[in-house]
């Protein structure tokens, strides 16, 4: 199935209308839509970080999940110097915390590429004006729930599993702006790209749930059935608790999935060749994984 994450009803409802999805009749905390098939699944999340990481926690916990599953973030967001257009989230950075995750790139399809950065309030153009220059070099979007999503769902999902599409509606809060005036920005911008991004979480689908996968032809292996029995082993080098073993499995499923394999244990190489591995203790293997994962996804 395709789990996607949307913060409000007055964003989504152009989605929820061109895929022909309707509100489930069960009483949930959070409003949940289906489409006629029951292929795809809309969890409508509230605003902020706090209320997305919820949500995808209490959808994990009350539908459970598959290994076939893939979770779709779909938001409004401003852009430093983009005033329109879908994009695909190639990283994700929490303004808060200043950490940086990494969704699936695996298949890059035609949209463009941006950074997102959560923030704890509707950043003003300004602001985003400012921060975008920081990085000339990526093009820079701003919303405030793709960090806390990311963080929720990675405790059970691996990275390959989780796209993140945002559709720029804005630059920001204009000063005197009233919350009227920019919900009408957001309502029209999710609207006049209604029809391209239907079609783009339509190929999602096919492309990543029905597997597929790739655009090859042929059977095609899931990654999530794929688990390297070389993780046990590296584990112990890292001094591993079991939950940092999980993280190393999700990290292998990875990178088999993107072909990057060879980078991986080049990577694994060169810290055994600088005596980093084997660690002297648990804390310096943690460290040394979350280097491990920065570098390679």
């Amino acid at each position: 199935m395709l789990v996607m994450f949307g913060a409000l009803w007055q964003e989504m409802k152009p989605v929820v209308k061109a895929l022909e999805m309707k509100k489930t009749k069960k009483d949930t905390l959070c409003p949940v839509y289906e489409d006629k098939d029951g292929r795809m699944r809309l969890v409508l999340t509230g605003v902020g970080c706090e209320a997305a990481g919820f949500a995808a926690g209490w959808y994990i916990g009350t539908y459970g999940y598959t290994k076939e599953d893939v979770y779709l973030n779909i938001g409004s967001c401003a852009g430093g110097k983009e005033t329109s257009g879908i994009y695909r989230i190639h990283g994700i950075t929490d303004e808060a915390t200043k950490e940086t995750y990494y969704p699936d790139l695996r298949e890059v399809g035609s949209l463009p590429t941006a950074r997102v950065y959560t923030c704890s309030k509707i950043i003003g153009q300004e602001e985003a004006r400012a921060l975008s220059e920081e990085n000339p070099g990526e093009k820079s979007l701003f919303d405030m729930e793709a960090a806390g999503l990311y963080r929720s769902l990675r405790k059970i999902i691996s990275p390959d599993r989780m796209i993140f599409l945002k559709v720029v509606t804005d630059n920001g809060r204009k000063e005197g702006e009233t919350q009227k005036d920019m919900a009408r920005s957001v309502i029209e911008g999710m609207e006049a790209c209604s029809g391209e991004l239907s079609e783009e979480i339509k190929r999602i689908y096919e492309h990543f749930v029905s597997w597929g996968g790739s655009e090859t032809e042929g059977e095609q292996e899931n990654p999530a059935d794929i688990c390297n029995p070389d993780a046990s082993e590296l584990a112990k080098e890292f001094q591993a608790s079991v939950t940092m073993e999980l993280q190393l499995q999700q990290l292998l499923r990875y990178v088999v999935a993107a072909g990057m394999e060879t980078r991986f244990w080049e990577e694994v190489s060169s810290y055994r060749q600088q005596e980093l591995l084997p660690v002297n203790s648990r804390r310096e293997g943690k460290k040394l994984l979350e280097t491990l994962m920065k570098n390679i996804v």
